[in-house]
């Protein structure tokens, strides 16, 4: 996709926000895709036969930098966003997908705050689903069967993560991210497995 209406300087592309880095833009995030997915035919080539050598390369490319020139390409990232007015938490195609606007406050969404990461450096969506479901000895603690609409939430008393609270319609008990940075926070046994997991419908 194209992320609308933005531009980065090329110097950005190979620095701050090359790929793999998440490109804020306005109200909106977007991780910048990998090589595979850019159009050659906006990357215009660069002259460097001397390093090409000796890095064992054909060539270099400039990076396109969403000008005329062609189109950085990007996905949305993270899929989750909430509403600044309600607090509902969920993924961009839960709400308005074409604004990005809650469709009960009618308010531009904000992208979630937080994503994982494992110590290889691979992004993925915050569990938020299955850190609020979590298990109790071995057991699940929510209803299947029941709606299941979320929300992010602050205490309002600081902005530490035990001030940050998940909820969930389904009436299973709020859960505050404090020890979400932990090593083994996200770990098989701290949190549901993804098979586990049921898509949130509204």
């Amino acid at each position: 996709m194209k992320a609308k209406d933005t531009r980065v300087r090329q110097s950005q592309l190979v620095s701050t926000f090359g790929v793999g880095a998440i490109f804020p833009s306005g109200d909106h995030s977007y991780l910048i895709c990998g090589l595979d997915e850019w159009d050659e035919r906006g990357c215009a080539p660069i002259e460097e036969p001397r390093l090409a050598r000796s890095l064992r390369v054909h060539s270099f490319r400039a990076p396109a930098t969403g000008s005329r020139r062609g189109d950085v390409p990007v996905v949305r990232f993270p899929e989750f966003q909430y509403c600044p007015g309600c607090r509902r938490l969920g993924r961009f195609w839960e709400f308005d997908e074409e604004t990005l606007q809650c469709s009960d406050c009618v308010r531009e969404l904000a992208p979630s705050r937080f994503v994982a990461c494992c110590q290889k450096g691979h992004l993925e969506e915050f569990p938020y689903f299955q850190w609020v479901h979590r298990r109790v000895d071995g057991q699940a603690t929510w209803d299947a069967s029941a709606r299941h609409l979320m929300k992010l939430e602050t205490k309002g008393v600081s902005s530490s993560l035990a001030d940050i609270v998940v909820k969930c319609s389904c009436g299973v008990r709020p859960r505050d991210l404090e020890g979400a940075f932990g090593r083994s926070a996200l770990a098989q046994g701290q949190v549901l497995r993804r098979k586990e997991a049921v898509v949130a419908k509204r």
